[in-house]
């Protein structure tokens, strides 16, 4: 993936097993949200493939990307303005509706038990992330923390295969970290397969299957937690000798 004259990714290869949680790390600018976005559809890679499922997915649309199962969170936050928490999750659905204009504007039987439908599956990601209790609010009203997981229950909502997390993590606290992993683990167990952005070392060595290491848009290392724990151009051109110690 090239802007311009800068090579933001240029030799990154990795497969994601089913029910795998996969991290990505590395330095600011390594080139990891920038993976995610070409596999979200929010880019076209200049060269190279991404195989979801079998089948090719490059140039793909993010919404027909989305349909074929593959949701995912921002580093920012993205809140719609005026909808409450319960209604930004119903939002995400229309990828999975069914019920055309004409039908939803006459409220035909069909179109108001698709909504009733949809109110169900709403408010059933939102209990999964504990904010049931909360649905009603003003979804631009909460705290960072809770944004996060409202973010994640939207993304739910639209019943992926594969999930991208991009930096979880930024913004809580202690408590609301350990909160987060308990969530990313039930996950896992529920067949959820993962692949996370993640600065947070102590999150990404808890939870992760495997780890790719990128660096200045390359792919250097991949393994297991303890192998990339270990792995002396990763301690080099990430974690630091001295914070490796420590």
């Amino acid at each position: 993936m090239k802007f311009g004259g800068l090579v933001a990714v240029s030799n990154v290869s990795f497969q994601v097993a089913d029910g795998e949680i996969h991290a990505l790390i590395g330095p600011n600018g390594a080139g990891k949200t920038t993976v995610l976005n070409m596999i979200s559809g929010l880019y076209r890679p200049g060269k190279g493939s991404i195989i979801f499922n079998g089948q090719s997915i490059v140039g793909r649309s993010p919404h027909v990307i989305a349909r074929l199962g593959i949701a995912r969170t921002f580093q920012n936050i993205r809140i719609f303005e005026g909808l409450s928490i319960l209604e930004s999750i119903m939002v995400a659905q229309q990828v999975r509706t069914s019920v055309n204009l004409i039908s939803t504007l006459l409220k035909t039987p069909g179109a108001r038990q698709e909504e009733r439908d949809i109110v169900k599956k709403a408010t059933r990601a939102l209990e999964f992330v504990g904010l049931s209790h909360r649905k009603e609010m003003d979804a631009i009203n909460l705290p960072c923390g809770q944004k996060r997981l409202m973010e994640i229950a939207r993304a739910l909502a639209t019943e992926p295969k594969l999930l991208l997390l991009d930096e979880p993590s930024a913004g809580l606290n202690e408590k609301e970290t350990l909160d987060l992993v308990e969530l990313i683990g039930q996950l896992s167990k529920q067949g959820m397969t993962v692949i996370l952005i993640e600065h947070n070392m102590r999150l990404v060595m808890n939870i992760s299957d495997r780890i790719s290491v990128l660096d200045h848009g390359d792919k250097i290392a991949e393994g297991t937690p303890t192998e990339i724990q270990d792995n002396p151009k990763v301690i080099a051109a990430y974690l630091g000798t001295e914070k490796y110690h420590a």
